[in-house]
């Protein structure tokens, strides 16, 4: 049984054909009835993600630390500060997946429409598709 190949757009295709020129997996999933194009991430592009994290992650503590300074172990200010340290944290997180999304989703870009799980969906599967996670069962040699 043969499946015939979707055709895309050109342009669309011309994206496709690009990421695999450079080396990447390219993939569709639908979500939410739109087929969603995107690609893996090489090294050299997981560092760099990782690495402005790690810079948002350690201005937004050093931020804290510095609103600590002079206040009492049991200063009420200490929790207050700490919570707002850990929403900082899941906000740079949030950022980090959605710049993963934009780097790696080929097609179509996403909106302030997009469906919620959209970004989160594709992030998960872009690592997949750069394989974190892999299900692999190694082969001893």
């Amino acid at each position: 049984m043969t499946t015939a190949k979707k055709s895309l757009a050109p342009e669309v295709q011309a994206l496709v054909d690009q990421a695999k020129k450079d080396g990447h997996v390219v993939f569709s999933l639908k979500l939410a009835g739109v087929a969603y194009i995107y690609r893996s991430i090489n090294r050299e592009e997981f560092r760099e993600l990782q690495q402005k994290l790690a810079d948002e992650a350690e201005e937004a503590r050093i931020e804290a630390v510095n609103k600590k300074q002079g206040l009492e172990e049991d200063d009420p200010k200490i929790a207050k500060i700490d919570a707002a340290l850990e929403k900082k944290a899941m906000a740079i997180r949030d950022q980090g997946e959605e710049r993963l999304v934009e780097k790696a989703l080929l097609y179509p870009k996403l909106t302030s429409n997009s469906p919620a799980g959209v970004s989160t969906s594709i992030a998960d599967r872009v690592m997949e598709a750069s394989a974190f996670g892999s299900e692999e069962e190694p082969e001893m040699l």
